[in-house]
């Protein structure tokens, strides 16, 4: 059995499907709180893909991947303040212990970023010209929904209620 093709980016209806897509609005999912860097962060992330290709999934790995960005970010801000290296009570020197807790949560986000395909080579198997170009043509078509100053006159794609702000 093969698996499915996927469809042209540059077609009439993966055109329409990315319009569509881009009134889509992505909030962290339910039972995940963030505060400000990680929301900040996850934001971010989130910009990374097009929002025909985002999922609910995705969204939630957006979301861990932001709280570890933020954990490395954090831990690395300590580091700058107190240095490498410590001194502990008996005047003996000691790692700093946010060196570990940045390493780890580096090394974390590494993988969630590979997971989610943030990474060319990830994503289509280290052909980073097919990723560059299938990205472009994803994101000039969700930029055609703001370019679309008809005042609402034209008809647009329907956005599905799943992704409309107002509920």
């Amino acid at each position: 059995m093969t698996k499915a093709r996927r469809p042209r980016v540059d077609s009439a209806p993966a055109i329409t499907a990315a319009i569509a897509a881009a009134g889509r609005t992505f909030s962290p999912p339910p039972g995940v709180v963030l505060d400000t860097l990680e929301a900040s962060i996850f934001d971010e992330v989130m910009a990374e893909f097009p929002k025909i290709d985002m999922t609910d999934h995705r969204a939630r790995l957006c979301a861990m991947l932001a709280k570890e960005m933020a954990t490395a970010t954090r831990a690395q801000d300590a580091i700058d303040t107190q240095g490498v290296v410590l001194t502990n009570s008996n005047g003996n020197p000691i790692l700093n212990p946010h060196v570990r807790v940045a390493d780890k949560a580096i090394r974390t986000v590494l993988a969630y970023r590979r997971s989610l395909g943030i990474t060319a080579r990830a994503l289509n198997g280290g052909d980073t010209r097919n990723v560059a170009i299938r990205r472009r043509h994803n994101l000039a078509n969700e930029a055609m929904l703001d370019e679309m100053d008809d005042e609402d006159l034209l008809g647009r794609p329907p956005v599905p209620a799943s992704d409309r702000k107002d509920h």
